[in-house]
């Protein structure tokens, strides 16, 4: 069952945890924004849409709410989905090489990224 609603941070403030499980609730405004509420506790906001690049749907985190507001997922969202249709959007996990490049930036004196390379 799709949930679907035009949010408003009264309906936000409102709504209760579900008891069980999550909740997906949908903004009928950015529909591809969605509120993950989980009986844990957690209300997370994501935007969830087919990446041209990859050739498959992706979920993008944006943050927890009440620290990103509906306005701000809102905004974030529609920026998210330009960038995935435009190819911009890293949708995927770095691989080996980038995160020995980027440990290597972080702690230059505990590593070799020359050496590193010639492992990978």
């Amino acid at each position: 069952m799709t949930n679907q609603i035009t949010m408003t941070e009264k309906w936000l403030a409102s709504k209760k945890l579900p008891h069980t499980g999550v909740q997906y609730w949908y903004d009928s405004n950015v529909p591809k924004l969605h509120l993950r509420l989980s009986a844990l506790g957690g209300r997370t906001w994501n935007v969830y849409s087919h990446s041209p690049l990859l050739g498959r749907p992706v979920k993008i985190s944006l943050g927890s709410y009440p620290d990103i507001s509906l306005d701000g997922a809102r905004t974030r969202a529609l920026e998210v989905l330009h960038e995935i249709r435009t190819g911009k959007q890293q949708t995927q996990a770095p691989t080996l090489e980038e995160l020995v490049k980027i440990y290597s930036k972080a702690f230059p004196s505990k590593s070799n990224y020359s050496e590193y390379l010639g492992i990978l």
